[in-house]
Formats: structure tokens, C-alpha cells, sequence
């Protein structure tokens, strides 16, 4: 008995969760109706161009600070009704592009992007947590991608390398940044001011302490 397709994308995500972390896998002549297969919320895939990216789990440094991030910028947004923050499952829809930052946030002036279950066009701040597995692609794919879409505000954090690199759109040029201390006032929030120590300490500090 012939394998029909969606059995073959059940079997596709098994395999890819028996694997063992970190990897980050590329697979070339893909198509979207691959990338909307085979994508769930336990399995998080990117599509560029042909290209089918999968990302493994996150191992716990990763989850931790990304988690740290996403609550700051959560509590920052949603406490003056400025917009939503989201997490790494929320898809940014650019063309044929899907592409799914660690952490974003849509103002809510922009939320008519938002429809279909994700983001057209884009998010208003992207972060990218990086790790080993994914340093080069995201430094080197995502990262241009974003400033072609004129992301307003970029943050790649590092916590390997102890480096906070912001792009930051002004005017028509963005403002490029990498700081290992020292204080970073948001570009598209205004009054959030990110002292770039709370990245690096262990425990990070609460959300409320870093807001007041």
C-alpha cells in the first residue's frame, strides 16, 4: 500500500523529535505546502526561498533567557496597552518568507497585519537568542532578512559570548550596536531602557525589579 502524504509528514516529525539536540537541518527544494505540513507547535520550522529549516529544542540556558525577554517585554507592552509581545511559535509572514523570531512585538497600530493566524509584513521589535547551533544562520540568513523587511528594532543577545548586538531603524539607515554593559534605550518602545547586565546574571533578575 502506497504511503499517502500526510502520513508521510507524521512520519517526517517523528523523526525529527527522536533527534538528538542541538541541529539545525535545512532541506532544499521544499515547499510551502511542506512547511505548513509539517510545522506544529512542538516543532518549530522557518521557510526562505525554497528552504525548509528546522530548528531543534531549545536546551535550557536558551529557554531561560528567552523566557526572561519575552515576560519584559510582555509586561512592558501589555501595562500601556502598546501591543502583544509573543514567543518563538508566532510566524512572520514576508512574501513567500515564513520566519519565526525567539521573541517579537507588534504595536498595536500595526495590528492589521495580523490576521490568518500570523504576522503580514513586519513585527515591530524581533529578538533572536543565539546559540551555537544557530549562530551563523541567524547572524548571517535571519538577521539580513529582517533589515530588508525594515524591522524597526533588531536584538541578537549572545549569552555565550557575553554580547547584546541591536539594529536599529532611524530614518532610512539603521543604528548598529553591540554592547556587553551598559544601558540600551528601545528605539520602537519608547521608555523601555535594557540594562544589559540582566542578561548575564544568574538568576536574572524579576521582570518587576528590571521595570521599576
Amino acid at each position: 500500500m502506497a504511503i499517502t502524504q500526510p502520513e508521510r509528514y507524521r512520519a517526517t516529525r517523528e523523526i525529527l523529535r527522536a533527534l538528538e539536540p542541538p541541529f539545525l537541518l535545512r532541506h532544499y527544494d521544499a515547499t510551502l505546502e511542506d512547511y505548513e505540513a509539517i510545522t506544529d507547535e512542538d516543532l518549530k520550522c522557518e521557510y526562505l526561498d525554497g528552504e525548509l529549516i528546522v530548528h531543534s529544542p531549545a536546551s535550557i540556558e536558551h529557554e531561560d533567557l528567552t523566557a526572561f525577554l519575552l515576560s519584559l517585554l510582555r509586561e512592558f507592552v501589555t501595562s500601556r496597552g502598546l501591543g502583544r509581545a509573543v514567543g518563538s511559535n508566532a510566524v512572520m509572514q514576508l512574501g513567500v518568507k515564513r520566519l519565526s523570531p525567539d521573541v517579537s512585538v507588534l504595536l498595536t497600530r500595526n495590528r492589521e497585519r495580523q490576521h490568518g493566524g500570523r504576522v503580514h509584513g513586519p513585527m515591530d521589535l524581533v529578538v533572536e537568542v543565539i546559540s551555537r547551533s544557530t549562530r551563523t544562520y541567524d547572524l548571517q540568513t535571519k538577521l539580513p532578512l529582517y533589515r530588508e523587511a525594515r524591522v524597526p528594532e533588531i536584538w541578537l543577545v549572545d549569552a555565550e559570548r557575553r554580547q547584546f548586538e541591536v539594529h536599529a531603524l532611524r530614518g532610512e539607515d539603521y543604528e548598529s550596536r553591540v554592547l556587553g554593559a551598559g544601558h540600551w534605550p528601545s528605539v520602537a518602545l519608547a521608555g523601555l531602557v535594557v540594562d544589559v547586565d540582566w542578561l548575564w546574571r544568574d538568576p536574572r533578575p524579576s521582570v518587576g525589579e528590571c521595570l521599576r
